[in-house]
This record gives structure tokens, C-alpha cells and sequence, in this order.
């Protein structure tokens, strides 16, 4: 027994040592690794060098002086990749921000732009090479798109890995991916989808569910809007699966009619998709909250399937939308684009070919067609297209799920090149034939630079495409795929002809990219490196100069932009914003002030000393370029030095209003009884709010205002407006001034100053149309301006529609305001001038600052001080009124029901007390996290639940798993008796 004991024992001795070699051998595994993965890091890293390649070609810094940002990456996103970063790094909370329109929920706006999990590169990375980290970050959704489609192919299709990397290359660079560059964070939908998919035949077929639950829960977390137009296609993949796709089902269910296969699919799948949006729910609640504030009702959709003449609303013609195949075809990227559906001639090429490929089965044929044809439906139908959206119409940047169509279309060529067998000669010469023709037709209706196509009557359906860079091009790349195709079909089992699409593809698809970024370049523009990089960096300095001399808590913001955004990249905490999560509520009080402001914006233009002071704007940064763009009430601090778009060094001076008040103070609750302001008229809304708020606001029984304090008291115009080559009009309640006559066409406005008090002036439109202001200190009994005086620049232009100042002038003073009418006509509803009152305002604004809130702790979403109240007042706050605030009063929670009901100006809170000195505090958390992370936890749980039990009863995991192993260790053997002998 001791004996046997010992050989056993030797034996097991032996073995150990060849284990432990086999388990140390990190080249051997490395190796194996390498050569069972080399095609998925091919399919990564062509597509990023491609795209790099082309920009360099395009003239990216610092081979040129070109940057990534385009569009809204340049206006929008890339504010809050710096904002997302300074969270990141411990300087402001994932849950709130204190940069956009007076403050609000973030959660919203991570959802919506930053939440990939590739935006860790930019976090990670120095914030001096920002633009660099967002290139890298590009390239690397583009290689991990391309990655993934790889995968997807190889493991659902069983299609040979040099093949699958053709066609993971073609995806990786379609024209959704190229051209969305500019808009990266809905390039996660081309990362996710195809594991997406690949998890749902999974599920289906042999019931492992963590494949799906976890790329769902992913791009529902990453970006939700993609993520929703990902799970409609989901749905409709699921259905084709089902019915045509699966070949285990047709096996199991249609042979034996066996149906409770399908209905266990079906239950698989439901609840798989139920845990991966309790996953997401982290993300899903808090944006869900956020767009109830106002991106729900940012546009009034119509989802009429006809227009008023009874035709079906349509989005474009169908030869417009096949021309979108080929190579080159960019279009343009606002609401009159056509959907980028190109992803390579090749595709273009095999989808007639699938249609004549007899190996494969009849019912994908016709499953995938339908999935085609609901794409070609949805995009083209008005409507249709709309639910794809969200129930809106984009406002630009049309068809954005337009990459699933082209995954279909991938799909359904690879299938076709993986059955090469069914591809006889004939289908080669057809297919090159149909696309030729094609291409030929397009040559005959593009309109040429000389126009004679417009002289011979021929149509301009492809007005935007160019023979010598589409037609010619695309010609030329059919009969080379066409030419390798042929070989193809003679077995040749040479690894060189995929090599050599490969290839011609690399060619092809970089061709493309460069010809589309010089496209948008004309389009939108790209914006050089030099307008942002020193920029931001000179303004972080100065504002961190700012903090340094006053560290307490207040809002400042700045009369010179780059962008809307800037308060984000600086840390500033401001009016000045824009994103598509907005708070209705805050953008139409900001509005009614008489501030710059779109339906989704606001900016700091039109600023007064009652509205700034009212809503804690301390300081202002102006640049000191001429005469100051701020009230010559507020008083110089400092100056410092920054660079300019143009990298040109520039003074700028800090300004500090005196007046600003705290972000809370008591008021009278007189101004409970104001239920919003108006937007008419802004010095009436200034008016009201300062009078109700110290409550010299008198309202009579029905609830109409008969006196408030004259802050700014109105010029009345001296006489009717002087029109010269001018026709007036009525325009509904508003006068459209059109165009008549020849010469200048003008708009003379004369008033007269009543007092040296400052003069402000804003004119009242439903309509906005551009016209030039001239400033003259005269009139003229003939009706002519001979003087133009001073000009004042542009109103109703882009941000230049809000409050503007004429300055102070001498009792007495005669002026003249000159509106040249710019472009056709002009359309206003009133023309308001008004003197400001600064000493009534500096007598009034002193109530209020004797009981403001003195904070003795604040951060991002934490308030804290105390604040003494008295008889009917009610303590008003400067800060936006969202769910998701906690307050309390000594202790004591306000509920939220109660703070609706004192809600400011259907604005901000409000918060009731008794009389007496109270600690007042405030939390954030936003809407729906809470409930989110519990859902997400049990969720987890779910998915780790799964994958134990997968492990133990799944049979196809363990026989994955299995082989896998099995042929590791063969590898390794073979490898450890290798290096013996």
C-alpha cells in the first residue's frame, strides 16, 4: 500500500512540472493567441490607419492646419468632452452642471454625447493633446466597429477570416461612419450593433444570453437615442431570425413542429432584453427625466402621411437613393441630405448577385429583402421616419440610423461571397451590368459646370455627384471587383486574391474618406487647430485668475464666444449654453429677459443690470477691443492677457457687478402671484420681476397687473416710422416691411432722449430677418439720413436678436435709428426704446441683497447656508426648478409637490419658511438614478446568475468551451515536444 502510494505520488510529481512548463510558456499562449486572433487586430487597425491616412491627405495638424472638429463637434462636443474631463478629475459631478443656461442636470447630457465607453481616451489622455485624444478616440470606434463586424461575420455567417475582413473593412468605412466622424457618439450604434445581433442568434438558437444582455445594456447606456433606433432593428432582426434566419430553429421547429422551440426563443429573448434595459436603466431614467424637461416638446411633429394635396409625403426619389451606393456620392449633411447608405462598390456589386445565388435558401432571401425594404420605407416616408427618430425631425443630420440599412446590405453580400459555389458567370456579367447601366444614366443626368445638361431639358436628380469623381471611379472598381470575382467562382483557394481586394478595397475606401472630408469641409468647414487649442487654454487661465480672486460662489460669463459652449471648456458658471437637452422652463424665462436665446440655446448677449443682478451674474469678461460691451454701472478688477481664435494675444478686462445677488435670497411672496413673464416685451418682464420680488407690484382682484416700478420707462417714438423704398404690410399682428423701389431701403426711427439715463432698445419679431442698424444724433425734416452716424452692426442675425444699448445722451437729445433692410423684407411686431433708471434699480436691488443666502459649504450638487426671512417672504433662488433637487429647511425636507406649487416665474425654486433665521440646504440627485442603480444592480446579479449557470448546463457553451481547450492544449503539446526534440 505504502509502495503504491509512492508511484501514484512520483506520478503525480512527474506530471506537474509538464503542466507547470505548459501554463508558463507566455510566448507559446502569446503565439496562439496571435494566431487565432491576428485577423480581428487587422480588422482594428486598417480602417484607423486608412482614416488617418486620409486625414493626413486632407491636411490634418500637424500635417496641415486642419483639426477634427466640424459641425457640432466643433460647436457642441468637444465643451463637453472638457467638461466630462474636469468631472472625471475631481473639479464638478457627473450629476449636475453649473456652465449651462443657469444651471442643470448633466446625466442628460452624458447620455445623449459622452457616455461610450471610448471616452475614457479622451479623459484619460493630457488635456494639452484634447484634439489628438478626440482623432484617437475616432480611429478607435471606427477599428472596433470594424472589429466587431469581423467577429460577427466569422462566428454567425462561418465566413473564412481574410473574407471577413473584407467586408469588416467596408463597414468600418462606410459613408454613415466617415461622415458621422463628425458626430462620434453615435459611431457606438456600428461598435454594438453587429454583437447585438450576433447575441440574439445566440440566444435563439442554444440560449446563451449574456452575448445579447450585454452589448444591449452597453448601447443603451452608451448613447440612447442610437441605442433606440438599435433596438427597433433588434425587434425586426428578431422576427426575420425567427421566421427565416435560424437555421437550429428550422431544424428543430419546422421538421419535427415542435413550436414550443420557438416559444422558449421568444421567452429567451424577453427576458434577455428585459435585464439588459434594467441594466441600463442607470442611464435610461436620468435622460428620460431630463428630455421631459423640453426635448419632448422641441418641435410639433406631423405625423400626416399626406400633405394638403393628398400626396404621400416622400423624402426622395429612388434613383437619388441608389445613387448613394457608389463611391464619392457625399451629398450634404442638413435636412435635404439623402440617408449614406455606401459601403463599398463591392456590396453594390454582389447584391443583385444574391438574388441569383442558388445556395442560398429561399426564405433568407426573402426575410432579408423584407428587412431591406422596411429600410427603404422607413427613410423614405416622412412619417415613418419620424418614429425611427424619436417621434422628430432632425434638425439636420437626417436618416441616422442609415448604417443598419447598410449592415443589411453587408449581410446580405457577405452571405453571397461565403456561397461563391451559386455564383455562376452570368450573375457576374448581369450584376456588372445593372451597375453600369446604372452609373451610365447618372453620367447623363449630372449636370455639368458648362450646363448643358440644363440646356438640353435633362434632369438634376444628381445635381451633387461629379462624373470625373463618381461615375468614372465607380466604373472603374465594379470591373475590377467584377474581374476578381471571376476568379473567385474558379475555387481558387489562394490567399492572394483576398489580399488583393483587400487591397483594392484600402484603396477605394480611403479614396472615399478624403473625398469626403473635403466635401464637408465646403460644407460645414472644419475648423484649424489654432481657433481652439490656444483659445481654451489662455481662457482656463484667466477664469482660474478669476476664482483665485474671488473663491466664492457666483455665476460670471463673457461677451466674446468661440461657441455657445464655451462655459463648459472654462468652468465658468453661466447663461451661455446649447445642447439638445434643455430646460424649456430656464430658456424661455432667459428669453423674456431679453437675452439671446433659440429654442435650444441661450447666450450672454442683452444683458442689463436688472437681469444680471437678479440672476447672480457677478462678474463679466469683456474684450477690450473698443468701447466695452458691458453697463457702464459694473466696475473694472483686473485685466490679463488671452489669444484669440487667430491665436492673436488680446486684452481682456473683469468686470464685477456690485449689485449681483447671491444665488438665494428672501423676497416678498408677492411673486408667488407671477405665474411666468411674458416674452413680448423683456423690460416689461424686468419690470415686473424686480417690482414683485421687493413687492411693489400692485395686482388687482382678476389678476392683472396695474403698477410695477418704472426700472425702465418707455421712449415713445417722436413720430411715425420714415420709410424709404419701403412698403409696409400687415403681417398678422406684426408689419412686414418689403422692399420697393430702387436704392437703399430704410427704416428711420426718431426719438428723442428724455434723460441722460442710458437708452436700451429691442425690437419685438415673431419672424426673423436680418437688417443693419446706423446710429444718427439728428433729424431730418426731408426724410433723408445724410449723416449714418454710428453703426451699430446687424439685429435679428444670428445671436443678434435680443436687448442692445444706444448708450447715454443729453436731455433732450435728438436720435435717429436707421433699420437697413437686408435681404427682401422684415418682419416686427413692435419697436420698444427705453431709459433705464439705475437709482431706483441701486435703491430697490438693496432690499433684496439685506437677506441673501450666505453659503457656508457649495459644490456641484451640494448647498448649504443660512438665511434670516420675515413675514410673507418667500426665499427665491437663482437656480432652475427640475426634479431631483432635495431641500431642506433646519432639517426638514421640502416635498416636491411643495416646491412646484412655489415654483418663481414657472422658472426657478422657491422655497417657503417661516420668519426667523434658518439653515437652508440643497442636494441634487438626478430623476430616476436612484431607482436606475437598483434596477442596474439586480440586473448584474441576473447576468452573473446566468453565466454560472450557462457554465454548468449551457451544452453549447461547455462544448465551446471544451474544444477551445482541447485545442490549446494540443497547440501546447505539440509545441513543449517541439522545443524538447
Amino acid at each position: 500500500m505504502a509502495e503504491s502510494a509512492k508511484q501514484s505520488a512520483a506520478g503525480k510529481t512527474e506530471k506537474k512540472p509538464a503542466e507547470i512548463g505548459l501554463k508558463k510558456d507566455f510566448r507559446a499562449l502569446a503565439y496562439y493567441w496571435l494566431k487565432n486572433n491576428y485577423i480581428y487586430l487587422l480588422a482594428f487597425f486598417i480602417p484607423a490607419l486608412l482614416t488617418y491616412i486620409s486625414y493626413i491627405i486632407f491636411g490634418i495638424y500637424p500635417f496641415g492646419p486642419e483639426s477634427v472638429l466640424a459641425l457640432d463637434l466643433n460647436g457642441q462636443y468637444v465643451y463637453y468632452f472638457e467638461e466630462i474631463r474636469d468631472t472625471f478629475w475631481g473639479d464638478g459631478s457627473p450629476f449636475y452642471s453649473w456652465s449651462r443656461n443657469l444651471s442643470g442636470e448633466f446625466m442628460g447630457v452624458i447620455g445623449y454625447y459622452l457616455a461610450s465607453p471610448f471616452t475614457l481616451i479622451v479623459i484619460l489622455l493630457p488635456r494639452k493633446m484634447l484634439l489628438g485624444s478626440l482623432l484617437i478616440m475616432q480611429l478607435c470606434k471606427l477599428g472596433a466597429a470594424g472589429t466587431t463586424f469581423c467577429y460577427f461575420l466569422q462566428k454567425s455567417k462561418k465566413i473564412k477570416p481574410l473574407h471577413a475582413l473584407m467586408f469588416s473593412l467596408l463597414y468600418a468605412m462606410m459613408a454613415y461612419a466617415v461622415i458621422q466622424l463628425i458626430d462620434p457618439m453615435w459611431l457606438d450604434g456600428l461598435v454594438f450593433l453587429p454583437m447585438i445581433i450576433l447575441g440574439l442568434e445566440y440566444c435563439i438558437d442554444d440560449g446563451r444570453k449574456i452575448n445579447y444582455i450585454i452589448p444591449l445594456a452597453m448601447m443603451c447606456i452608451a448613447n440612447f437615442y442610437i441605442g433606440f433606433m438599435v433596438c427597433i432593428f433588434t425587434g425586426l432582426y428578431f422576427f426575420y431570425y425567427m421566421l427565416a434566419g435560424s437555421d437550429t430553429l428550422k431544424r428543430k421547429g419546422l421538421k419535427k413542429k415542435d413550436w414550443m422551440e420557438y416559444a422558449k426563443a421568444v421567452g429567451r429573448v424577453a427576458l434577455s432584453t428585459g435585464i439588459g434595459v434594467m441594466i441600463a436603466a442607470i442611464m435610461l431614467l436620468p435622460v428620460y427625466n431630463a428630455l421631459k424637461l423640453g426635448k419632448f416638446d422641441f418641435t410639433e411633429p406631423n405625423y400626416a402621411f399626406t400633405d394638403a394635396a393628398g400626396n404621400l409625403r416622400t423624402q426622395f426619389e429612388i434613383l437619388e437613393f441608389f445613387a448613394q451606393l457608389f463611391v464619392n456620392q457625399y451629398n450634404e449633411v442638413d435636412v435635404k441630405g439623402f440617408p449614406e447608405i455606401y459601403c463599398g462598390v463591392l456590396t453594390t456589386l454582389l447584391l443583385p448577385m444574391f438574388f441569383m445565388n442558388g445556395e442560398i435558401p429561399f426564405r433568407k432571401k426573402v426575410g432579408l429583402t423584407s428587412l431591406l425594404l422596411i429600410m427603404i420605407v422607413s427613410m423614405d416616408i416622412t412619417p415613418i421616419d419620424m418614429l425611427w427618430h424619436g417621434g422628430q425631425v432632425p434638425n439636420w443630420l437626417p436618416y441616422r440610423y442609415s448604417f443598419i440599412l447598410s449592415f443589411i446590405l453587408l449581410n446580405m453580400a457577405a452571405m453571397t461571397f461565403q456561397n461563391i459555389k451559386g455564383i455562376k458567370p452570368s450573375a457576374i456579367y448581369t450584376s456588372f451590368f445593372i451597375c453600369f447601366m446604372f452609373l451610365m444614366f447618372a453620367q447623363y443626368e449630372i449636370k455639368d459646370l458648362s450646363g448643358l445638361a440644363e440646356a438640353e431639358g435633362r434632369g438634376q436628380a444628381f445635381y451633387y455627384l461629379d462624373v470625373n469623381s463618381y461615375v468614372w471611379p465607380s466604373v472603374a472598381l465594379i470591373a475590377i471587383y467584377g474581374l476578381l470575382m471571376f476568379f473567385f467562382t474558379k475555387k481558387n483557394k489562394s490567399k492572394a486574391l483576398p489580399i488583393i481586394m483587400v487591397c483594392v478595397m484600402c484603396v477605394e475606401l480611403t479614396m472615399n474618406c478624403v473625398h469626403s472630408m473635403k466635401d464637408i469641409d465646403e460644407d460645414v468647414a472644419y475648423s484649424e487647430r489654432k481657433t481652439y487649442h490656444k483659445y481654451i487654454a489662455t481662457n482656463r487661465e484667466l477664469v482660474d485668475q478669476l476664482y483665485e480672486y474671488d473663491d466664492s460662489f457666483y455665476r460670471a460669463d463673457k461677451t466674446y464666444h468661440r461657441t455657445v459652449n464655451d462655459s463648459l471648456a472654462l468652468g465658468l458658471r453661466g447663461i451661455t449654453h446649447s445642447s439638445s437637452v434643455m430646460n424649456t422652463r430656464v430658456i424661455k424665462f432667459i428669453e423674456a429677459m431679453g437675452y439671446t436665446c433659440r429654442s435650444y440655446y441661450t447666450k450672454y448677449k442683452g444683458s442689463t443690470p436688472i437681469s444680471d443682478s437678479l440672476l447672480g451674474i457677478k462678474y463679466v469678461i469683456d474684450m477690450e477691443d473698443g468701447t466695452p460691451d458691458v453697463s457702464p454701472f459694473y466696475e473694472k478688477r483686473f485685466t490679463a492677457n488671452i489669444h484669440n481664435q487667430q491665436e492673436k494675444e488680446k486684452e481682456v478686462a473683469v468686470y464685477e457687478n456690485t449689485n449681483a445677488l447671491a444665488i438665494g435670497y428672501m423676497a416678498e411672496d408677492d411673486i408667488l402671484r407671477i405665474s411666468k413673464l411674458g416674452n413680448d416685451n423683456p423690460f416689461n418682464s424686468q419690470n415686473v420681476f424686480l417690482s414683485s420680488l421687493t413687492g411693489q407690484t400692485e395686482i388687482d382682484s382678476k389678476g392683472a397687473i396695474t403698477y410695477v416700478q418704472p426700472y425702465f420707462s418707455r421712449i415713445e417714438l417722436a413720430a411715425e416710422p420714415i420709410l424709404n423704398n419701403v412698403t409696409p404690410r400687415p403681417y398678422g399682428t406684426q408689419t412686414c416691411y418689403d422692399e420697393s423701389g430702387t436704392g437703399d431701403h430704410t427704416i428711420d426711427l426718431r426719438i428723442k432722449a428724455t434723460t441722460s439715463e442710458p437708452i436700451y432698445f429691442y425690437f419685438k419679431t415673431e419672424n426673423e430677418k436680418k437688417v443693419n442698424l446706423w446710429l444718427g444724433t439728428d433729424w431730418f425734416e426731408d426724410g433723408q439720413f445724410v449723416d449714418c452716424g454710428a453703426k451699430l452692426g446687424t439685429y435679428y442675425e444670428g445671436d443678434e436678436y435680443c436687448i442692445k444699448t444706444l448708450g447715454s445722451f443729453e436731455p433732450g437729445q435728438e436720435l435717429t435709428l436707421r433699420l437697413t433692410v437686408a435681404n427682401g423684407y422684415t418682419i416686427v411686431k413692435d419697436f420698444f426704446f427705453y431709459h433705464f433708471n439705475y437709482e431706483l434699480f441701486d435703491q430697490d436691488i438693496a432690499l433684496l441683497q439685506d437677506q441673501q443666502w450666505e453659503l457656508t459649504e457649495a459644490d456641484t450638487t451640494y448647498l448649504e447656508g443660512k438665511i434670516t426671512a420675515k413675514e410673507n417672504q418667500v426665499m427665491v433662488t437663482s437656480i432652475p426648478y427640475e426634479p431631483g433637487w432635495i431641500v431642506k429647511v433646519d432639517g426638514k425636507r421640502i416635498d416636491d409637490e411643495t416646491l412646484q406649487k412655489n415654483m418663481i416665474v414657472n422658472a426657478f425654486i422657491g422655497i417657503p419658511m417661516e420668519a426667523g433665521e434658518h439653515t437652508v440646504t440643497m442636494r441634487f440627485v438626478p430623476a430616476g438614478f436612484t431607482t436606475g442603480l437598483a434596477l442596474f444592480c439586480m440586473g448584474v446579479a441576473c447576468v452573473v446568475m446566468f453565466f454560472f449557470y450557462d457554465r454548468k448546463h449551457n451544452k453549447m457553451l461547455l462544448a465551446l468551451v471544451r474544444e477551445r481547450k482541447e485545442k490549446r492544449d494540443a497547440f501546447l503539446e505539440v509545441r513543449a515536444n517541439a522545443k524538447k526534440k
